[in-house]
């Protein structure tokens, strides 16, 4: 998750910088652009102060006309009328000396002398052509050109003007504000909107990749801990029988001049032990071939449900008499499955074998068809399963009766007729409740 994180929050980062890094060049070529369109009608304004009549025009819309000794008035028809470029922005432009003294303003902004001074002197003491400023709580963008006659006059505004030829006096400077406050918030009101925007996409993110890590997690988690109990389980099953081994080998060895007729009990629980690991290895090898088998074509045929039911319950009868248990039976003759029958009769044997060990007084078998469904189920009563250790009915090694632990019950059955059931598209379940009947239902569709 933390990978996950760190991947998305860079991919942002790098959209988000892009974002507003060609933002930020448009919006200052923007800039740039108007900059230049002032700087030019500003420097024809100061020439024609000392021209009494100029005509020219300029590059990007900016036109200057017929502008008189009367600064930047024309009058017509008794009103006087100042000309600006279609494209206006706030901005002025001062010409001053070379001592930084104010020599003419060209401005229809209405501001203070004083404020005019403040903003040349900012603008000087950066030592910069180009550069910003701040004034009375706006930004402001600024250049500062030099006024050498009419080559360097070309230079600065792109027009052809060789007809004018005015040399001035003295190196004077010329320095023009451009009001780029307003695109300057809305850079800051970008930034603030996709750091808030990345904020929240990260937070949604981050909820997200915890879901469904957790959800990818858990499988892996839980196969984890069954292998570890598998491992504790198999371990503690296999070590009674050794120990039952050991300590009869160990008495045997002592009494070596004995016959084996009169130490018959001692190898007698030598065979038990081996026995009880033989029936727990062949448990084991049971469950990895059905593992194994899930990858392989299996061989089907058709199978005689009823019957074989049938006989289940007869392998059964002597150990269920044994126990004093009643059997009754519904079963629905000459129900056919195309299947495979060993894997079927394992699990309904271990089906039934539970039923016999774990049965009070009687077991009821059903086998039915309901559509495409074959139902197979088995009910007992007894102590019940607790709701804790229901879920658990099916793990290798598992046996909530603690009281049995000392039979031949290796808690194996039940597992190797889940896996044997699922290798067949089939599915089972299991219904109890503490202190009432317990029910294994087997469901393979047709």
């Amino acid at each position: 998750m933390v990978l996950n994180m760190a991947l998305i929050s860079v991919v942002m980062l790098a959209a988000f910088a892009g974002v507003y890094s060609i933002t930020w060049s448009n919006v200052q070529s923007e800039n740039q652009r108007i900059l230049d369109g002032t700087a030019s009608a500003a420097m024809s304004f100061m020439f024609s102060v000392d021209a009494p009549s100029v005509e020219s025009s300029f590059a990007d819309g900016f036109s200057v006309e017929s502008y008189t000794i009367d600064n930047d008035r024309v009058e017509t028809n008794g009103m006087s009328i100042r000309q600006v470029s279609v494209e206006y922005a706030l901005s002025f432009s001062v010409e001053v000396d070379d001592f930084g003294n104010i020599l003419n303003v060209d401005s229809i902004i209405d501001m203070p002398q004083d404020a005019y001074e403040s903003a040349v002197e900012r603008a000087l003491a950066q030592d910069r052509r180009e550069g910003m400023i701040s004034l009375d709580g706006k930004d402001w963008m600024y250049r500062i050109g030099y006024q050498m006659g009419s080559i360097e006059l070309e230079h600065l505004i792109g027009s052809q003007i060789l007809d004018m030829e005015i040399i001035l006096p003295q190196r004077n400077r010329q320095i023009t504000f451009l009001d780029v406050t307003e695109s300057r918030v809305t850079l800051r009101n970008l930034l603030m909107t996709l750091s808030a925007v990345g904020a929240v996409v990260l937070v949604v993110f981050f909820f997200i990749s915890h879901y469904f890590s957790k959800r990818a997690v858990k499988p892996i988690s839980e196969a984890w801990e069954k292998q570890k109990r598998f491992i504790a389980d198999a371990s503690h099953e296999l070590k009674t029988p050794l120990t039952i081994i050991s300590a009869n080998c160990d008495a045997l060895l002592m009494s070596g001049s004995e016959t084996v007729n009169s130490q018959r009990k001692w190898v007698d629980h030598i065979q038990a032990g081996a026995d009880r690991m033989t029936r727990l290895t062949g448990g084991l090898l049971t469950l990895a071939q059905m593992e194994e088998e899930e990858t392989q074509t299996a061989a089907f045929d058709n199978v005689d449900m009823s019957k074989l039911v049938h006989d289940a319950i007869r392998s059964v009868e002597v150990m269920a008499d044994g126990r004093g248990l009643e059997i009754t039976r519904s079963i629905e003759p000459d129900i056919v499955l195309h299947s495979e029958g060993d894997k079927i009769s394992t699990a309904i044997g271990v089906l039934l074998d539970n039923a016999v060990k774990y049965a009070g007084s009687r077991i009821e078998v059903i086998l039915k068809k309901e559509r495409r469904r074959l139902m197979f189920i088995v009910k007992n009563d007894g102590r019940g399963i607790s709701r804790e250790d229901l879920p658990r009915v099916f793990d290798r090694f598992y046996k909530g009766d603690k009281s049995r632990e000392s039979d031949d019950s290796y808690g194996l059955g039940l597992s190797i007729a889940k896996a044997v059931v699922e290798s067949l598209n089939g599915d089972i379940k299991a219904e109890s409740e503490e202190g009432g009947d317990t029910v294994f239902t087997l469901t393979i569709n047709q």
